[in-house]
């Protein structure tokens, strides 16, 4: 019985997981088309554009240019965590821009002069690196406090920078690279890159499918980086088309970092950071018919309230009663979606909104969402506790009424429902203009 109970809970879970995600960008196809794009059009560029016929651009432009944008990574990554909390981010942005810095720092020449030119494999040494990096990206878990995050970070950081000076100023220290060099595509070493490449892939598919597009910035930077490497890491590599790479991998960065922004961002002003729902503010788009979503008659609306509330917070304590409205909510997403969507509507209150659906519809499934929620119990500490629901539903039907009406048509429902003993579901019409 209690591996059955597991099985049922997981498969909760993962209902849970599946529905919740629908309001997140996916992994970031979009954003790794981006990359695939910048990749080939520096590929292109390259080879119309040589180092040879254009010596200038390639010695004395794009060396300061991609040191900017390595900076500007650098940067992003460091503002990165206090606007959305994710350590991946606030890792890949110091990480590429450090990894890039030095590129055109220590290995270019052309912005510093440095004593004797870099060592051979001091480049493979740094594209190696910068798979490495993105290779674990997805490995690391998501949130952290602010200081961990910050200390790791640094930590890796310091640790990379102090490895790169080494290898670029101890004569000797990278003899091991010799070993990935390679001639051509029958070369083992060639596929380095691409294998780093496809794992990259496959753990950000696993690890960052819903991560507000955090999917398509680890697997573009690493396609960027595994494009690095195939065009050579010995002495015939072909440098242009590396070195517009190479600025390309920060820029990308950047664009890519800014839209899980967004995403994110957008994400906690639309959803209830508690309940993981639609929170009051989405409920107000849908009341004004300003949110992406078909409002037209039928519009069904249903009003939800927790029977005796209060008495749950007063006997368990606050804590176990913000458990009780997060397993209700989630509950309600689970047996609801994707015929309806789920909002707070304030305090304990739920609305579910119905697109294209009419009361008949929509009773025979609140009924099963109510039995469901009676059947269920809270675990809070030691304790598990029972709620049930009352429900009132509404629905529009013609375009003279507003969705407002519908939802006080709804209450009227609901404090019939109430009143009439609760854990039950009632209708009502709403009043026509």
């Amino acid at each position: 019985m209690p591996g059955k109970k597991k099985k049922a809970e997981k498969k909760k879970k993962k209902k849970i997981e599946k529905i919740t995600a629908q309001r997140k960008t996916f992994w970031g196809y979009p954003i790794f088309l981006l990359s695939v794009l910048l990749a080939v059009f520096a590929v292109h560029a390259s080879s119309i554009y040589s180092f040879s016929r254009f010596p200038f651009f390639y010695q004395k432009v794009l060396p300061y240019l991609g040191a900017s944008l390595s900076v500007i990574a650098l940067f992003i990554g460091h503002l990165s965590y206090p606007r959305v909390h994710n350590l991946r981010v606030y890792m890949a942005g110091y990480l590429t821009g450090m990894i890039c810095f030095c590129y055109f720092l220590f290995a270019c020449g052309e912005i510093v002069n440095l004593p004797g030119a870099p060592p051979p494999g001091y480049f493979s040494v740094i594209c190696l690196l910068g798979l490495i990096n993105f290779l674990f990206i997805p490995l690391l878990p998501s949130t952290a406090k602010y200081r961990l995050a910050r200390s790791y970070t640094l930590a890796v950081l310091g640790v990379e920078s102090v490895l790169l000076l080494t290898m670029r100023f101890a004569p000797g220290a990278q003899g091991w690279i010799s070993t990935l060099e390679f001639k051509g595509i029958e070369d083992l070493g060639f596929w380095v890159g691409p294998l780093f490449f496809f794992v990259l892939t496959a753990f950000s598919l696993w690890r960052l499918r819903y991560d507000f597009s955090l999917g398509g910035l680890v697997s573009g930077c690493g396609l960027i980086f595994a494009l690095i490497w195939t065009f050579g890491i010995d002495a015939d590599r072909m440098e242009s088309t590396q070195r517009i790479l190479f600025s390309i991998a920060p820029f990308f960065l950047v664009i890519a970092t800014l839209t899980h922004w967004f995403f994110r961002i957008e994400n906690r002003v639309s959803f209830d950071p508690l309940l993981q729902i639609y929170n009051r503010d989405y409920c107000s788009k849908i009341i004004t018919e300003q949110a992406n979503m078909n409002v037209t008659p039928p519009f069904a609306v249903a009003m939800v309230d927790i029977d005796h509330f209060k008495n749950v917070n007063d006997t368990y304590g606050h804590q176990a009663g913000d458990a009780v409205l997060h397993s209700v909510a989630q509950t309600l997403l689970r047996t609801l979606s994707p015929q309806g969507t789920v909002c707070r509507y304030g305090g304990e209150e739920l609305a579910v909104f119905f697109p294209q659906k009419t009361t008949s519809e929509v009773v025979p499934l609140m009924e099963r969402a109510r039995e469901e929620i009676e059947k269920s119990k809270t675990e809070s500490g030691k304790k598990r506790i029972s709620v049930t629901i009352s429900c009132g539903i509404s629905y529009r039907e013609i375009a003279a009424q507003t969705v407002m009406e519908v939802i006080h048509a709804a209450d009227k429902a609901l404090y019939k429902a109430k009143k009439g003993g609760r854990n039950q579901v009632r209708c009502a019409k709403a009043c026509r203009k």
